[in-house]
């Protein structure tokens, strides 16, 4: 049952000491040269989103369409949600912003946890710091800490599902940390601000392959957010939410979560640096995407044909089978959660792009029947080699299986764009002007780039965030 590994210690307030404690200085400068590049794929995948259906959707409900002619609701912190003109509240630009994060599945990976932690801290801690004019290095610090944390909760439950959406479940915890320190909260009451979070923290796996799983996100990171102020405020929680034989651990993951894991060497490394936090090039869940690479691979090798595949073959770890449960997708979020047919994709079209994922495109007659040809392999953990293991990595192998008998394979370790394969500078700058300028002018999505390659530089991250403004 529940392992309370450090008995009369109270995991919450070390957890929350490091936070509050950790000076700008004792962070590594690795972790601060790599901090910017994934805040700014962060705010590309958000712009990318403004007008997807989960986008567009919450805009509705803050009372303005995408391109912000009705007013928003709520009460007015002079703050941007992106996608609409006018100023909003820190709780509902965290929201949106969340949302809009996570709504295409481009969203960076903690390696390790198969889950996704900027597409909340990010939102979050520039809606906070945009409301107090915080400095750049100050909204930088904040968002290593809550990366640590996040990976420490998500090490604790060791990446455990139990049907619960873990992205949006670690966010809530991790923002809340990250946010409070950036309200310059004390260590008591960053915990306090973690036990009210622990309350607020939900999401779950059935609702993968629909909009409530963006939806959930947005909610992590407004919860996340709301938890913080309401603990500068005076708000009272349990002071241990996540050592409490009866608080997180327990109620979240019974069987398995191990306190230990939250506190031992801590910060050393940063997951930052070590495991690392890949970044994804196709918009769809991350499971599927060294398998998709694989296929790309071998099209543009070989010259495949559809007619000329027998069977495609994928091995794989076996949370394959957990997580993508559509094998016959009808809509295009359930085609971002279907191996077979983001493979039959990555075949027939020779790319993945947001295109890929509209239900026209899903539903595809010679596509769907191709479906059947494609068949998981699920190779146990352990039986792979201790370098690329899953979680830290994703491996795959690909054999495709041509009428004429000939056999194609090809393998990797992860898909490019993840720690041992990682994207340039100049690579995840590109994704960005291509994200950003389906809502943003040129002009404008250069000068977002250029603010955030000094992101530590800056005196007022406002000066970021207002550049996301609806332009068109």
């Amino acid at each position: 049952m529940y392992q309370a590994t450090l008995k009369h210690v109270n995991v919450t307030a070390k957890v929350a000491e490091f936070v509050a404690n950790t000076d700008w200085e004792a962070l590594p400068p690795p972790a601060v040269d790599r901090a910017p590049l994934l805040m700014l794929d962060s705010l590309g995948v958000s712009l990318g989103a403004v007008c997807s259906p989960a986008g567009a959707l919450v805009l509705r409900m803050e009372g303005g369409d995408a391109f912000g002619s009705l007013p928003a609701t709520g009460s007015h912190d002079g703050v941007t949600a992106i996608g609409l003109k006018q100023r909003t509240s820190v709780a509902t630009a965290a929201w949106i912003n969340g949302t809009l994060a996570h709504a295409p599945d481009m969203d960076d990976t903690a390696a390790g946890t198969v889950a996704h932690p900027s597409a909340m801290l990010v939102p979050g801690l520039m809606a906070v710091g945009e409301r107090q004019h915080s400095s750049g290095r100050a909204v930088l610090g904040a968002y290593i800490v809550g990366l640590e944390v996040f990976y420490r909760v998500a090490l604790a439950t060791h990446a455990q599902m139990r049907g619960w959406h873990r992205t949006s479940v670690y966010g809530a915890l991790a923002t809340a940390a990250a946010a409070a320190r950036l309200l310059d909260c004390s260590a008591q009451q960053i915990a306090v601000a973690m036990g009210i979070a622990g309350s607020f923290a939900s999401g779950l796996q059935a609702n993968f392959g629909t909009m409530t799983k963006a939806l959930q996100v947005g909610h992590a990171s407004r919860s996340g957010v709301m938890a913080a102020m309401l603990a500068k405020e005076g708000a009272s929680a349990n002071p241990d939410v996540l050592g409490d034989a009866s608080g997180f651990g327990h109620a979240f993951y019974a069987d398995e979560f191990d306190t230990s894991k939250l506190v031992e060497r801590l910060g050393d490394p940063y997951s930052i640096v070590s495991p690392g936090i890949g970044l994804k090039i196709h918009p769809c869940c991350g499971l599927t995407h060294t398998p998709a690479d694989l296929v790309l691979e071998l099209v543009q090798q070989h010259n495949i044909a559809p007619d000329s595949v027998q069977e495609i073959v994928v091995t794989a770890e076996p949370l394959l089978a957990t997580v993508l449960v559509y094998p016959r997708p009808q809509t295009g979020d359930q085609g971002k959660y279907s191996l077979e047919y983001v493979v039959a994709a990555a075949l027939f079209d020779r790319q993945i792009v947001p295109e890929t994922f509209t239900d026209a495109g899903v539903m595809r007659p010679r596509l769907q029947a191709f479906l059947e040809r494609v068949r998981l392999k699920p190779r146990p953990d352990a039986d792979w080699p201790a370098d690329v293991r899953p979680p830290l990595a994703h491996p795959a192998e690909v054999e495709v299986r041509l009428v004429s008998g000939e056999r194609l394979v090809a393998s990797a370790p992860c898909a490019r764009g993840y720690p041992r394969r990682p994207l340039t500078s100049h690579e995840v700058e590109e994704k960005f002007r291509r994200l950003a300028g389906q809502q943003l002018s040129v002009d404008q999505a250069g000068q977002i780039i250029e603010h955030v390659r000094r992101f530590a530089q800056l005196r007022d991250v406002a000066d970021v965030m207002r550049l996301t403004a609806a332009a068109r």
